[in-house]
């Protein structure tokens, strides 16, 4: 799959690191009562409800806001640090396979496109997957 048709590739992650910054610090905390999410920061100031409106069940209130308080600004952000880590490693990668295919082109004699290159090792990567996979 390439970066551009990954489904997050349209998310805005400068914006989304933005708001994360300026958010209530965590950690935050989902509690439930009368069918009612409320979240709470760690100084019990109350920073969100969730209801059953709209049909939602009781579970699902409670269950939007449990997630909602998993996703409190230090975790978005290190989220946010793990790709762009991810992003720096990948780019990292596709710099050593154009290499490979440069000497392989001057030394080899073999002239491959670096997109050839890419499917070969996604080839070997997923061969070497199924071969671990095998094994256990």
């Amino acid at each position: 799959m390439s970066a551009d048709s990954h489904p997050a590739s349209g998310v805005d992650l400068e914006r989304l690191r933005t708001l994360a910054a300026k958010a209530t610090p965590g950690p935050w905390e989902a509690s439930s009562a009368n069918l009612i999410g409320r979240l709470w920061n760690d100084e019990w100031r109350q920073l969100a409800v969730t209801n059953n409106h709209d049909g939602w069940s009781s579970d699902e209130a409670r269950d939007n806001a449990a997630f909602i308080s998993a996703c409190d600004p230090q975790t978005i952000i290190a989220l946010l640090d793990r790709v762009a880590e991810q992003d720096a490693r990948i780019d990292r990668l596709l710099d050593c396979i154009e290499m490979i295919r440069r000497v392989l082109a001057k030394e080899g004699g073999v002239d491959l496109t670096t997109e050839q290159m890419t499917d070969a090792i996604n080839s070997a990567i997923h061969l070497s997957t199924t071969k671990e996979q095998a094994k256990t």
